[in-house]
């Protein structure tokens, strides 16, 4: 879904765009599919006195396609990249708009945005025939063969467990890649959990969520996982409680994937102390993108802390369930330094 999309009353009516409407989300991807295959595209999504309606198109309705009348959310720092069809994870091809390739002019716009003068420094001694934005986001993200941004938006099979401050996306994080998933592959097997029990409805938001994409919700302890895990899910995605906690304390399960959730609009102390005390093989999901005007910062950050490998593996923004997640790399978070896009 496009964000800042036309209405759904706007939509109406357009060659190629039918309406679906039901109880929950799982029947009706299930109605979409039947009508315009795995490669539909949804365009809006609405609620009405607790019923889901849905306009969706075939992949192939250029007449959707070609409009310019999806443009890209303005947030604090300039458009937030331009989201895929949900549920369908076509491949990114590519293509961008050019930026300026290197110079001092350059370097003082990434300084600008957070970035750390001695990574700016390490990416100018790169290859020339790349831009500097790009070979610092390479050196940032430990990564330097993707700059494409090519993949898919939902997560592999498995178990997940997500930690991390309060407020940070966590909750959202889980909706997110639990649709993903159920868009792509069905929600047989997908089950949604919450070590959560001392908030004050904490809860609430992710047992709503797995209602609404028909999916299995538990509220649990952390000595439920293995039970859970004996089942064999397909996904199994849990959130666990915030606060101050970076799951440090929260000892490792055989099978489970441990996932850090942090924002890019934290306190700088607060996110070197949580990528710190995370494990050296937890995932890292980076939120909030769409509300900071430094996400140089959180990258420095993140670098400078997992110096090694590959060390961000999620970037999210925005508030919609779908096309507002993407895997991390440099073409996902090339928008977000491009200089035509402040």
């Amino acid at each position: 879904m496009w964000p800042n999309q036309k209405s759904a009353d706007s939509l109406r009516g357009t060659p190629g765009v039918e309406e679906f409407s039901g109880n929950n989300m799982r029947d009706i991807l299930a109605e979409v599919r039947e009508a315009f295959g795995r490669d539909a595209i949804i365009l809006t999504q609405e609620t009405v006195h607790g019923r889901i309606h849905v306009l969706a198109t075939r992949d192939d309705n250029q007449q959707i396609l070609s409009s310019r009348q999806y443009q890209p959310e303005r947030t604090l720092m300039g458009p937030v990249p331009e989201a895929l069809p949900s549920g369908l994870f076509a491949r990114r091809d590519g293509r961008r708009n050019p930026i300026p390739r290197t110079g001092p002019a350059e370097a003082s716009r990434l300084k600008a945005l957070g970035f750390e003068p001695r990574l700016i420094d390490l990416a100018g001694k790169g290859n020339p025939a790349v831009s500097l934005a790009e070979r610092v986001l390479a050196l940032a993200l430990g990564d330097n063969q993707d700059f494409t941004g090519s993949g898919m938006d939902a997560p592999l099979a498995g178990a997940y467990r997500f930690t991390g401050p309060t407020g940070h996306g966590k909750t959202s994080l889980i909706g997110k890649l639990a649709t993903a998933f159920v868009l792509e592959h069905g929600s047989r097997g997908v089950v949604l959990a919450s070590t959560d029990r001392h908030r004050f409805g904490s809860t609430l938001l992710l047992e709503r969520m797995a209602e609404l994409i028909g999916v299995a919700f538990h509220v649990i302890d952390e000595t439920d996982i293995p039970a859970l895990l004996s089942r064999r899910p397909n996904l199994l995605l849990v959130d666990t409680e915030g606060g101050l906690s970076t799951g440090a304390g929260i000892p490792p399960i055989a099978e489970v994937i441990d996932v850090l959730v942090v924002a890019a609009t934290a306190e700088p102390e607060l996110l070197a102390r949580a990528l710190h005390a995370a494990s050296r093989d937890v995932q890292v999901a980076l939120t909030q993108l769409d509300l900071t005007v430094s996400p140089g910062r959180a990258l420095s950050l993140i670098w400078n802390e997992r110096p090694h490998g590959k060390v961000l593996d999620w970037i999210s923004y925005g508030q919609h369930v779908d096309g507002s997640h993407a895997p991390a790399s440099v073409g996902t978070l090339l928008p977000y330094v491009e200089a035509d896009s402040r």
